[in-house]
């Protein structure tokens, strides 16, 4: 019986979504959003993975990294066979069935959990509560005994001055914690979910005109959250706004879904079109990506005014300005 085949180079955005963004020779201009420039083209399958990504500790293989290689791989596979047949009816204003609409819900769903802007994010999450809940320990009064009575049981001594030393960077929280991948697998679960929202949500489908398109990035479904209404709870999903270009042509907000059609089309142009793009990098992590340079050079110009504005008013630039 032949061996199975291992799949170490495992995306986080599926190939044939980044195909639709390269140029005819199958290549993507690529934007570093970090140095503020382009770097070397890359095939479009060059992109947007890494070594056993799926793994509890990326690069090293293990048999969780192929069981979810293999259930996306099958799910992209599903979307793939639909996905011109929806985009040809977008841009022909033709009607999106429920199955269509609950497909690109999916589509988007998988995409917005997968990459490593949600993994940075949760494993965020993780660090934050992680230092709360050790902040509070070090503020009881009998921290220090404890830690004392800790390290007594194990046949070791700790000084004051240590025990101080460590109470004050706990309560400071002026350590850093590393994690692995496993909150972030486990969240992956959740994409049904997720797609249940998407699909629930109103769509705005906009349509490129004019000279410029639209890009992607290492982050293709980018999340904005509205001003707080209230000090205490952050917006919900529906209330977020979520923004997938499922091609240089098309865009789609997806918006709460209070009022109004559950699809709406609108032809926007250049300086609409650059804004989404713009918002596209503010949202990314490393990368943006077209197939060709003149929206990413876009980009480009508008950071290079925005680090001058800075220096202007003896301000020190932030690594990435979009």
């Amino acid at each position: 019986m032949p061996e199975k085949q291992i799949t170490s180079k495992q995306h986080f955005v599926p190939v044939f979504f980044m195909k639709k963004f390269a140029g005819s020779d199958n290549f993507l201009k690529v934007l570093d959003l970090k140095q503020g420039n382009f770097i070397k083209p890359r095939p479009y399958s060059g992109v947007c993975y890494d070594k056993f990504y799926y793994a509890q500790k990326t690069g090293k293989e293990d048999e969780v990294s192929q069981l979810v290689e293999d259930f996306f791989s099958t799910l992209e596979n599903y979307i793939a066979n639909q996905y011109q047949e929806i985009y040809n009816k977008i841009i022909s204003y033709k009607h999106l069935d429920d199955e269509e609409r609950y497909v690109l819900s999916v589509f988007s769903s998988m995409l917005w959990l997968r990459g490593e802007y949600m993994r940075k994010q949760i494993n965020r999450m993780s660090e934050n509560i992680m230092k709360q809940t050790m902040s509070f320990r070090a503020s009881h009064p009998g921290f220090s005994d404890n830690i004392k009575k800790f390290f007594k049981e194990k046949g070791e001594e700790i000084t004051n001055e240590e025990v101080e030393k460590m109470k004050k960077m706990l309560l400071d929280k002026s350590y850093n914690l590393k994690f692995n991948n496993a909150e972030h697998l486990e969240f992956l679960r959740t994409y049904e979910n997720f797609a249940n929202m998407f699909y629930a949500k109103n769509w705005r489908v906009y349509l490129a005109q004019g000279n410029k398109k639209f890009i992607t990035s290492d982050n293709p479904v980018i999340e904005w959250f509205p001003e707080r209404k209230n000090f205490a709870y952050g917006s919900s999903f529906l209330d977020r706004k979520h923004y997938l270009a499922i091609s240089p042509e098309v865009l789609i907000e997806m918006i709460s879904p209070i009022s109004g059609k559950k699809l709406k089309r609108k032809v926007i142009y250049d300086e609409e079109i650059f804004e989404f793009n713009r918002l596209r990098a503010e949202y990314s992590i490393n990368y943006c990506y077209g197939f060709r340079e003149d929206e990413l050079n876009d980009l480009i110009n508008y950071r290079k005014k925005r680090e001058s504005l800075f220096f202007k008013h003896i301000l020190q630039p932030s690594k990435k300005i979009f």
